[in-house]
């Protein structure tokens, strides 16, 4: 298996907070030949050891695919102790980027980190830059979650560093990226925008689309708390293309989320009907209950606070079967004592 250049082609996607995005290694997805077709290949070269590695690999893989992670977990860690007796330090950094993907998912952010700086070392030993580049953008996204900004500003500038030497363009685009989001966190927005207006010059030479999709909805979020809501309907708008074309849902979605936060921010009431039915129907056609149940709850919400009682409770019962599907006993509890506090008017 070409496990070098798999890591090199996979696509980085991972929400990091509820409106600033970074971008994690996401190993499920990658550009061309398949995962499948390149662990067939590596039967007819590599030993007994390495086979059986790359079958728990490919059937880890197919169980985190049908949503049993533990099952996923627990299978990667014995192709990892496989890699570990034959020295296959490529595969071995390959299933340590999975575990960081899964663990990061999960919100178990300190077992993220340590397999991440176990990809990194990996990568470090073997003189790696390429697979270095997205380590040290995974460590960096990780320590933002775990709000060290500082140690995560060094990991992402250490990355950008790198992919210039090697001229890495994707690589470039996303520390880039990231270096914007760390700006953002901070509060300084005027650095947040010319950190994306970069990364966007670079991801556009690298054809990157997807990473341009988020870095254009990155930057609507900053608008957006500025209170520059038509620049930040721009760039959603233009982060909707690209993701579109891409069947990127990803980043669709927040797409979606944010041209409606900013209708309903500047009082475009109809306009944000308008795209709250649209972010619903999107979550109706991909089976994603989780952001129908958020697009819904919103729609909920912000029928009450126009006083329109019943649309409000229709919806808000529609929010709360949907609830009672993901099994969120939490937001259940929420949206039910939502419901309780809307005022009738009784004839």
């Amino acid at each position: 298996m070409e496990y070098k250049q798999l890591r090199k082609l996979l696509l980085l996607l991972l929400l990091v907070g509820s409106s600033l995005s970074g971008e994690f290694l996401n190993p499920r997805l990658a550009r061309g030949q398949s995962l499948n077709q390149q662990m067939n290949m590596s039967l007819f070269e590599s030993s007994p050891r390495r086979d059986t590695g790359d079958f728990l690999f490919q059937i880890a893989k197919e169980a985190q695919e049908r949503g049993d992670t533990a099952t996923a977990i627990s299978l990667w860690e014995n192709a990892i102790a496989l890699y570990q007796k034959n020295g296959d330090l490529e595969s071995l950094a390959l299933v340590y980027d999975y575990l960081g993907s899964v663990y990061v998912n999960l919100g178990e952010f300190q077992r993220a980190e340590d397999v991440v700086r176990k990809s990194l070392a990996v990568t470090r030993g073997e003189r790696d830059l390429q697979g270095q580049i997205y380590a040290l953008n995974n460590l960096g996204t990780i320590l933002i979650q775990r709000d060290n900004i500082t140690g995560s500003q060094e990991l992402f500038q250490q990355a950008l560093d790198i992919s210039r030497r090697v001229g890495n363009l994707t690589g470039e685009g996303l520390s880039l990226n990231n270096l914007g989001l760390v700006a953002s966190v901070r509060g300084d927005y005027p650095q947040a925008i010319e950190q994306y207006e970069a990364a966007l010059i670079v991801r556009r030479r690298a054809q990157d689309r997807r990473g341009e999709a988020n870095t254009f909805n990155n930057l609507a979020d900053v608008y957006r708390i500025v209170g520059q809501h038509n620049l930040a309907l721009d760039k959603n708008f233009i982060a909707l293309s690209l993701a579109t074309a891409q069947n990127d849902n990803q980043n669709r979605f927040r797409a979606n989320a944010g041209l409606s936060q900013s209708y309903v921010s500047s009082d475009r009431v109809s306009s944000a009907m308008r795209q709250l039915s649209r972010w619903i129907l999107l979550a109706r056609e991909t089976g994603d209950f989780a952001q129908e149940l958020q697009a819904v709850r919103i729609t909920a919400q912000l029928y009450a606070n126009l006083g329109q009682a019943t649309e409000a409770t229709r919806f808000y019962q529609q929010a709360i079967a949907l609830a009672q599907t993901l099994g969120d006993k939490e937001i259940e509890a929420s949206l039910l004592k939502e419901l309780s506090q809307i005022p009738f008017t009784h004839h």
